[in-house]
């Protein structure tokens, strides 16, 4: 770490806690034994002879990265909904007869379906996560139906949580745009997570809908 310098520059909407601060290094001399190629590292080919035997060096990186995911949206998604539970108690709706929100009807259906989008998401979540571990278990190979699936299983779980909170979040004022409530950042996170070029919900589905419709996936990154 000496050798590199971190760049303060990672300066962002939202996801501003996961400081994926640029790293740069000059003049540092590589030793053969630090490099692996990123085709074999892609495809779950690690050469690694001291952790052959574990299961977790047998997860293809980008399949990894998937389960990592899912964590950084149901995180948010649990937090709001549990902050939007708490605030229905202690406030009404702005110019209208309803002085507890959760007294209104319309509160009810924000609130089922939100906790629904959010079930759905972790259900996904383990799904494709089960999936994961088990093939590093057995040995099985991750054919690319199963990258592909697992793929649009990631993106569509952070688009899931994302609905959720957008749901909840326009349900709880204009108050909740202050920075010291925890609805705000939630939004801003889970907007960033869905941007994100590997969780992208529409190109994580194009994908898969290549693959169910007889095609190539069309991408070397599954």
């Amino acid at each position: 770490m000496a050798e590199l310098e971190i760049l303060d520059d990672w300066h962002v909407a939202g996801l501003a806690g996961s400081g994926s601060n640029s790293v740069v290094a000059r003049d540092v001399f590589v030793p053969a034994h630090r490099v692996l190629p990123v085709g074999p590292l892609l495809a779950g080919d690690f050469p690694s002879k001291a952790n052959a035997d574990d299961p977790f060096y047998r997860m293809p990186v980008l399949m990894l990265f998937c389960a990592w995911t899912a964590p950084n949206a149901l995180g948010p998604a649990r937090a709001a909904l549990a902050e939007f539970s708490e605030r229905i108690h202690r406030r009404g709706i702005t110019y209208t007869f309803h002085e507890r929100q959760y007294e209104a009807g319309v509160t009810h259906l924000q609130i089922a379906e939100a906790a629904m989008k959010i079930s759905c998401a972790e259900l996904l979540a383990r799904e494709f996560v089960a999936r994961i571990e088990a093939a590093a278990e057995n040995g099985d190979p991750y054919t690319q139906a199963d990258r592909a699936r697992i793929r649009a299983q990631s993106g569509y779980a952070a688009r899931l949580c994302k609905e959720a909170v957008d749901l909840i979040a326009s349900a709880s004022g204009a108050s909740s745009l202050h920075r010291d409530v925890p609805m705000q950042r939630a939004v801003r996170d889970l907007y960033a997570l869905n941007l994100h070029a590997f969780v992208n919900p529409a190109t994580n589905l194009e994908l898969y809908g290549r693959v169910l419709s007889g095609l190539d996936a069309g991408t070397p990154f599954l």
